[in-house]
């Protein structure tokens, strides 16, 4: 726990609860996260999530976006994320309440992925408007400041895929009317519960296209390129022309090569990483191969 008296974790909340330190307990460290620290924590009974935001991501999340966004669905009463009970957005640090009792979803299993999509598509109509459009090049340009000397030991073709990744944007629509997107549905920041179901996290969220939420869930859920017809589908209800599926499959290439860059660029703190970028390194070859 000396990390958390460094950090100042325990005087902030005895100050945000109003209690002395005796009363804060069971704190337990979430191993989930990709860029920052969390734990979960109790005081007098109730469970809670702090989220203390990691060093690299404090240069690339806008955290008064994250706070903007969050404002917004409570005012709204658009009751798709966790319960917020404190968030500095110079800081970014973050106390939720705590969820029991959810599974993150498979989204190779249909009836997971369609709970998901349809988290998503509320934000997306939700008509919620923050200050910021996602910007594929600058984010990409941004990340790729971060890349470590030897990096094309772990990429040799970056290259190559880095020309086809500009290649791609050259031919990608960009809506002229873009919607509140999540922009980082990962399956960890879905919680699926038998009564309601919640996404979190929203410290990427930006305006942009919907196709880039679903392109990231095909990402993240490792699906096979059968499914963008699929995710398409569940998303409008109808089946999707082959013009939609190609265009999709663009968001797919452009989405996967930038986190290739960004786990290339050390950016994440969480486990797994180097199966993470295989795996993204995977995505991006394949999608943008005919570029």
């Amino acid at each position: 726990m000396d990390s958390f008296d460094s950090l100042g974790v325990f005087s902030l909340l005895e100050k945000i609860f109003q209690i002395d330190r005796t009363e804060l307990g069971n704190f337990v460290p979430n191993e989930n996260g990709i860029t920052n620290l969390s734990w979960s924590f109790s005081v007098r009974g109730d469970k809670y999530m702090f989220r203390y935001p990691g060093e690299l991501s404090r240069l690339f999340v806008n955290r008064q976006i994250e706070y903007d966004a969050y404002q917004s669905l409570i005012s709204r009463g658009i009751q798709v994320s966790d319960e917020l009970v404190y968030l500095d957005p110079h800081t970014g640090i973050k106390i939720t309440k705590f969820i029991e009792n959810f599974k993150h979803p498979d989204f190779k299993n249909i009836s997971e992925l369609s709970r998901s999509v349809h988290l998503i598509k509320q934000l997306h109509t939700s008509g919620i408007k923050v200050d910021s459009v996602y910007d594929f090049k600058e984010t990409f340009l941004n990340y790729e400041k971060s890349l470590p000397v030897d990096f094309l030991n772990y990429v040799p073709d970056y290259t190559l895929l880095r020309k086809k990744f500009f290649n791609v944007l050259d031919e990608l629509k960009i809506p002229a009317d873009p919607v509140f997107c999540h922009t980082d549905p990962i399956p960890y920041n879905f919680l699926l519960k038998e009564d309601r179901d919640y996404i979190i996290d929203f410290e990427y969220a930006s305006m942009g296209f919907y196709l880039f939420d679903l392109a990231a869930m095909i990402v993240y859920g490792e699906l096979d390129k059968e499914w963008l017809h699929v995710i398409l589908e569940i998303y409008s209800g109808e089946a999707p022309s082959s013009d939609l599926v190609s265009e999709l499959a663009k968001y797919v290439g452009i989405t996967s090569m930038i986190w290739v860059v960004f786990y290339l660029g050390g950016i994440g703190t969480g486990r797994d990483l180097e199966i993470q970028l295989k795996s993204a390194y995977r995505y991006a070859s394949l999608y943008l191969e005919k570029f």
